[in-house]
Formats: C-alpha cells, sequence, structure tokens
C-alpha cells in the first residue's frame, strides 16, 4: 500500500524574489511476509528561487497591489448601494404601478356607465321616432370601444398587482397569494410649500449616486491593474 504526504512553504521577499520549498514522499507498506523493503519511506524535496530580472517594477507590482485591495473594497460598497437603490426603486415603482392601474380602470369604468347612458337614451329616442335607425350605430360603437377599454383596464391591474406580489414575495405562500393588496398612499399629490432647486438636486444626485460612484472607482482600480502589469 502507498501512502503519499507532501508540505511546501512559499514566500515573496521585498526584492520580489520568490522562494518555494517543497517536500514530497511516499510510505510503502505491505502485509506480505515474504516481501521486504528497504525503504519504506521514500522521500524527495524541491527548492525554486526566482528572481526577477526587473525588482523595481515587482516590487511596484506589491505596492499596487496593496492599494488595490481598498480599492476594490469600496467598489464592493457602491456596487451593493445600487443594487439595494434599484431594489427600492423597483418596489416603488411596483407600488405605483398599482395605484395608476386601478385609477385608471375606475375612470374606464365610468366612461363605460356613460357610455351606457347614452346607448340607452339613444334607443329610447329610436323606439320614439325621434332619430333614425342609423343613429344608434355610433352609442353602440362608443359602448364597445368602452367595454373593451375596461376589460384591458382589468387585465393591466391584475398584471400589475401580480408583479407587485412577487417583488415582495407574498407570491411564494398560497396562503397569501390570493389576498387583495391594499393600497395606503393617496394619489393626491403633495404639497409643497418650499421651492426646490432642481439643479442643486440634480448636482447632489449625480455626485451621490453609486452607480456613477461605483464607475469611478473601477476606472482607479482599473488603473492599478495597468500599472501592476
Amino acid at each position: 500500500m502507498t501512502q503519499p504526504w507532501s508540505t511546501s512553504y512559499n514566500q515573496t521577499l521585498p526584492t520580489g524574489a520568490q522562494v518555494s520549498v517543497g517536500f514530497n514522499g511516499q510510505k510503502l507498506s505491505t502485509n506480505n511476509s515474504f516481501q521486504l523493503y528497504t525503504r519504506p519511506i521514500r522521500p524527495t524535496s524541491r527548492s525554486v528561487f526566482q528572481q526577477p530580472l526587473l525588482p523595481q517594477s515587482r516590487l511596484l507590482h506589491q505596492q499596487t497591489a496593496g492599494y488595490h485591495r481598498p480599492q476594490q473594497f469600496r467598489l464592493s460598497q457602491y456596487t451593493l448601494q445600487d443594487s439595494v437603490m434599484k431594489l427600492v426603486s423597483g418596489a416603488e415603482l411596483a407600488y405605483w404601478a398599482v395605484v395608476g392601474a386601478r385609477e385608471n380602470l375606475r375612470v374606464q369604468e365610468k366612461a363605460l356607465e356613460l357610455a351606457d347612458a347614452a346607448l340607452k337614451r339613444a334607443q329610447r329616442e329610436l323606439e320614439l321616432g325621434a332619430s333614425s335607425p342609423l343613429d344608434i350605430f355610433q352609442p353602440q360603437a362608443q359602448y364597445a370601444n368602452a367595454e373593451l377599454s375596461v376589460t384591458q383596464a382589468r387585465y393591466n391591474l391584475a398584471q400589475v398587482e401580480d408583479a407587485l406580489r412577487k417583488q415582495i414575495a407574498v407570491d411564494l405562500d398560497p396562503n397569501l397569494r390570493n389576498l387583495p393588496v391594499v393600497l395606503t398612499e393617496s394619489v393626491d399629490p403633495p404639497v409643497t410649500t418650499a421651492k426646490l432647486d432642481r439643479e442643486a438636486l440634480v448636482e447632489t444626485a449625480l455626485r451621490t449616486r453609486p452607480d456613477l460612484r461605483a464607475n469611478m472607482q473601477q476606472i482607479d482600480v482599473d488603473d492599478l491593474s495597468a500599472q501592476r502589469h
């Protein structure tokens, strides 16, 4: 039976030189009483010493590697902040999409009520002989279009409600999946008394956007990588 073993040690010196020392071997054993081993353990060793021809460039490689780690850490921070902001923004957009779809359905249902009243009035006028048979087609078409708009609005509302359920992960629970979505925010625009400085707000947003900061940090990381190579 053969039992291999190995160990190694590696170190990079400040001058850029690399030292590597390794030992490996095999332990041989058998249960054959007629077999004799003169060397039950057979070790071997290997030593390597490498010195770059340009030690200064190697030293720069090590220095830039030390600067590279905090740059990568900040890049990860900005990327994480950007991901969280996108999740929050997606949740807000999904919420207000439901608000908009419900308001649109309410408007379309009101338009259907008006179209139904107009069609009934036209039918009554036709029965009394106050209008010609051709005049009934336009109210009928308007009523049919209103019905179609209500159907489309209901379908769109069902889609955005499902998207909101997926956004907050309630679609995974069958007990919560079919519960109605209750909205608490008002659709009325907020009342603002102070005048907003749009240019200052845009400047602040551009300065603090994590995606832009991540891109700028990525440029610094690429510059350091180019110096290392």
